[in-house]
């Protein structure tokens, strides 16, 4: 981790900045930045790099506990989530460990699990999931978002039940093999 000196106003500052690559290509940037105390630049270079080096892992040591703990409450946490449809009440959870995928689940009056995934917008995906002021909650978009996809889930799992003997014997004719239609039927949603 590189640290980099500056003068601004006649007073040295410094600057870091450590970027971390996890599994899955995500980048998080751990930084700290600040103005180096008059007593330790009269103190002379070495005493700056000790008090700084210092400030700086404990900075940045802090931020990534606080990211390693919204990580772990995102992982563990799912929402709570309802929505009437047609004078149906839709219950269902929502949840997101990543910031990359919404995972939503309809849990009554049927069990679907759907979902979508933010594609070539994942980078930000965590940032438009999660509520800016607090990265531990989903933002409002994302759950109007969520209630959306209990509404589509419902509709498509009514869809199946209604027409399921010819779904059955579609997949019979294909052998077991899920084949999607050339065409998709759009107008059975309202």
């Amino acid at each position: 981790m590189r640290i980099d000196y500056f003068e601004k106003d006649g007073e040295l500052w410094f600057s870091c900045e450590q970027k971390v690559f996890n599994e899955s290509g995500g980048c998080r940037t751990f930084s700290s930045s600040g103005k180096v105390p008059l007593q330790k630049v009269r103190e002379g270079s070495e005493a700056i790099r000790l008090y700084v080096g210092q400030k700086v892992r404990r900075e940045v040591q802090r931020q990534k506990r606080e990211a390693s703990a919204i990580d772990q409450h995102r992982r563990s946490s799912s929402f709570p989530i309802e929505v009437q449809y047609r004078g149906v009440l839709l219950k269902g959870k929502m949840s997101s460990s990543d910031g990359r995928f919404l995972q939503v689940v309809l849990e009554e009056p049927y069990l679907v699990h759907t979902g979508i995934t933010y594609g070539w917008a994942s980078a930000m995906a965590g940032r438009f999931i999660f509520d800016q002021n607090d990265p531990r909650k989903f933002s409002a978009h994302t759950i109007a978002a969520a209630k959306g996809l209990l509404v589509e889930a419902y509709q498509e799992e009514e869809y199946r039940r209604a027409h399921q003997d010819i779904i059955a014997l579609a997949d019979e004719l294909n052998n077991g093999r899920k084949v999607r239609p050339p065409f998709y039927l759009e107008e059975r949603r309202e």
